[in-house]
């Protein structure tokens, strides 16, 4: 891992400081966000500006997530629409919008880390108004309601988009319509790190052609070697492998329809398979896929398996296709690839009641082959791809950054072909972009780390020991006892003035302690040893008395259950049963902090692995239980402990085929397991048989012993086929499902 990347990673799992992470084409932003999501503790939501951009990212769109309306936004209170025919928000009409659930206030509001992706697109008034909805719901005046944010994506590629009617207005509140121009950027500037080691490019002349283009000092010998790469009569049909990236998707449909007429090959044409809510504008590719043989293709998502036989962009040509199967030669490798089918999920984000952590539910998926017709396609729709060899017909380009963006797209210089001169005006940087980049790249971030972490340590230490909050609600709510003549909660008046008690108690001597932690904190002689002994100290004083007060809120919440008259006792009970259970849980993570700061180490989610909610619950439940039964209470042992508390760890980010076996070893068919994941069955037996090539699935237990025998005879001397030749000549008691997972099985290294 480069510097610059560890630098990011330390940001978001020590501090809450906001971040740019950004990088030219092909120095590995895309895998540092997920190295990010894999291993943080911070609660997390990823969004990005476009249905197709948060589908890459793994997450929702910026609309759709915050529930904004489409208008433009002015950040004032005072503005006033007139009648020109456009609509503008301001802070005072926007709060209208915020009317959401309670489900989706109560994500917002334990949110700690929001990922922004495809940031180039993100527009100034935009974030503004993300910025007020966290505030407004999170009841912070603080930026993004004290959300940190991480900002990913590379300002040389595609802008924002606003209409010339709409900048006559948005230009008096905004100097430019880049995120970094909005209001709340002003308050407080993102960390910003630039990831400077480029995977995509090897050839040093040309890196050092796209880096001239990206800081406006072009120079004469720049546009020399672009000139020596123009061919206006290159072509394509006479030189295999090369696409053609172009402005319009007019152009660049046009080109593909013709190349495909002239192939008097046989047309295939292959629908997505849409399980659950997945609408066409999330689609990653066009409804049809339409394929010959000796058509040209390209990949449009990396290889998952261990060879990485191919990328995202990765040229070849259809060497075989039937209504159930495609194989794709790939020349420079020559090689043949039998392509399966990729799946892409629509998800949504909820919290888990019982453990209160931020989750992703998917709403439905779209599967498909991950290949497009590769003769052209346009320059916004190559974004994130790479290509060994193109023709770049961008003459005509109308957005600042397109040129940039297609020339960024190739490995080399071998492999570009000019179509025409390249004007000086199309790629000229944007002087906006370049003020702010020059003036954050000298700022040394690696010096501001140190502090920052000190920051974020002292926040999460007054969070832990602040509970003033905690002990003002609950004597607040057993006032409201004192005036009910017949209430039967009196029963429990001596144990709510005990746990009353308790919290003033916890109240006062936690700010104490906080004042000796702020003395340690900002002494001038700093002693990392000095505060983890101190917090040790305290965390064996806090522990006990914590886990007292936890312990006898669930207790009375569990007995009072099932008493007659008690609902709404017990459902206020629960308000405070989850807020006491989350003060001794935040002890227990602050600590487990301490620690690892102590020793140096990560906050990672592997390190930072504790006591959660539900396991909490569960241990405490298990022994009050054995309590009420001995006494006779009217608990049973089935009210004691609920269904939904048997999930005690937190699940750990699975592979979608890891899904598939866990519910394969609880004996589900591969119908039950498509109907659970929404995935169709096709894709669920594609599971298996990469499950069966790995050997954590015996062929045997998937097909019976006549069948494996059949298909050993069919396969024999046949291992050079393709399947559809197989099939023709297999009975029609073997299925498509039955070949393939055969053909998987022959993989399995002894």
């Amino acid at each position: 891992m480069t510097p610059e990347a560890e630098l990011v990673l330390q940001y978001i799992q020590h501090t809450n400081r906001n971040v740019f992470l950004t990088g030219k084409a092909g120095t590995g932003k895309t895998t540092l966000l997920k190295k990010i999501l894999a291993t943080t503790h911070k609660s997390t939501v990823v969004v990005a500006p476009t249905g197709i951009a948060a589908l890459n990212a793994g997450g929702v769109t910026i609309h759709s997530f915050f529930q904004l309306p489409f208008s433009s936004y002015i950040p004032t209170t005072d503005f006033k629409n007139n009648n020109n025919g456009l609509y503008f928000e301001t802070k005072q009409t926007i709060t209208r919008h915020f009317k959401m659930q309670e489900s989706k206030q109560s994500i917002i509001k334990s949110l700690e880390l929001l990922v922004i992706d495809e940031v180039s697109m993100l527009r100034a008034d935009v974030l503004d108004a993300m910025n007020e909805l966290l505030q407004f719901v999170r009841r912070s005046s603080l930026p993004f309601g004290g959300v940190q944010v991480l900002f990913i994506g590379d300002l040389w590629q595609l802008p924002p988009v606003v209409k010339p009617n709409e900048w006559e207005t948005l230009r008096h509140f905004y100097q430019g319509i880049y995120f970094f121009n909005a209001w709340v950027m002003q308050t407080e500037p993102p960390v910003y790190v630039e990831l400077k080691k480029i995977y995509r490019q090897d050839d040093a002349d040309f890196i050092r052609l796209l880096n001239n283009f990206r800081t406006n000092n072009i120079t004469p010998a720049d546009y020399e070697v672009l000139a020596k790469q123009v061919d206006e009569h290159f072509d394509t049909n006479k030189n295999k492998g090369y696409i053609t990236l172009t402005t319009h998707n007019r152009k660049a449909d046009e080109i593909n329809e013709q190349q495909l007429r002239h192939i008097k090959t046989q047309e295939f044409v292959f629908l997505p398979e849409i399980i659950g809510d997945f609408p066409e504008k999330l689609f990653p590719l066009e409804p049809e896929l339409v394929l010959k043989k000796g058509a040209q293709v390209m990949f449009v998502k990396n290889d998952l398996s261990f060879e990485k036989r191919y990328y995202n962009g990765k040229i070849g040509t259809v060497f075989f296709v039937s209504e159930n199967e495609i194989e794709v030669f790939l020349p420079e490798d020559n090689v043949k690839i039998t392509v399966e089918k990729y799946e892409w999920q629509n998800v949504r984000y909820v919290l888990n009641e019982q453990t209160k952590e931020i989750e992703e539910e998917v709403l439905g998926t779209f599967v498909q082959y991950p290949l497009k017709l590769a003769w052209a396609i346009t320059v916004h729709k190559s974004q994130g791809l790479t290509f060994d060899k193109a023709v770049l017909d961008i003459n005509d380009v109308f957005m600042s950054g397109q040129a940039y963006v297609a020339l960024s797209r190739l490995r080399s210089l071998d492999g570009l072909v000019l179509s025409k001169p390249v004007a000086i005006r199309q790629i000229l940087a944007d002087e906006n972009i370049l003020s702010f980049t020059q003036k954050n790249a000298a700022i040394r971030q690696e010096d501001q780390l140190l502090q920052a972490k000190l920051e974020y340590l002292w926040q999460q230490v007054s969070e832990t020991f602040n509970w003033q909050q905690a002990h003002d609600d609950f004597y607040k709510w057993i006032a409201t006892w004192i005036p009910e003549k017949k209430s039967t909660r009196k029963i429990y008046r001596a144990w709510a003035e005990k746990q009353e008690r308790l919290l003033l108690h916890l109240k006062k001597v936690g700010l104490q302690f906080l004042q000796e932690l702020h003395a340690i904190f900002t002494d001038t002689d700093f002693r990392t040893d000095h505060l983890v002994q101190r917090f040790s100290k305290a965390y064996t004083y806090f522990y006990p008395k914590l886990d007292e007060l936890g312990y006898d809120t669930l207790f009375v919440l569990e007995q009072a259950k099932k008493k007659k008259g008690f609902v709404l006792f017990v459902e206020q009970l629960r308000v405070f049963e989850e807020q006491h259970i989350k003060m001794v849980l935040k002890l227990l993570k602050t600590n487990k902090m301490i620690e690892l700061f102590g020793k140096q180490m990560d906050f990672s989610t592997d390190n930072l692995k504790q006591t959660n909610a539900v396991s909490y619950r569960l241990n405490h439940l298990t022994a009050i239980k054995e309590i009420l039964r001995t006494q006779m209470l009217d608990v049973t042992e089935e009210d004691a402990i609920d269904d939904d508390l048997k999930q005690i760890e937190k699940p750990t980010k699975t592979t979608t085929i890891d899904k598939t076996f866990e519910l394969f070893q609880q004996r589900l068919t591969v119908s039950q397991i498509a109907d659970k994941r929404k995935l169709s069955v096709a894709t669920i037996y594609q599971h298996v048989g990469k499950l069966i090539a790995a050997n954590k699935i015996a062929i045997s237990e998937v097909l019976s012993k006549k069948k494996i025998a059949e298909l050993q005879k069919l396969f024999s001397g046949n291992e050079d086929k393709t399947l559809t030749e197989i099939k023709a000549d297999a009975p029609e008691s073997i299925t498509w499902e039955d070949l393939r997972i055969y053909k998987a099985s022959l993989q399995v290294k002894n």
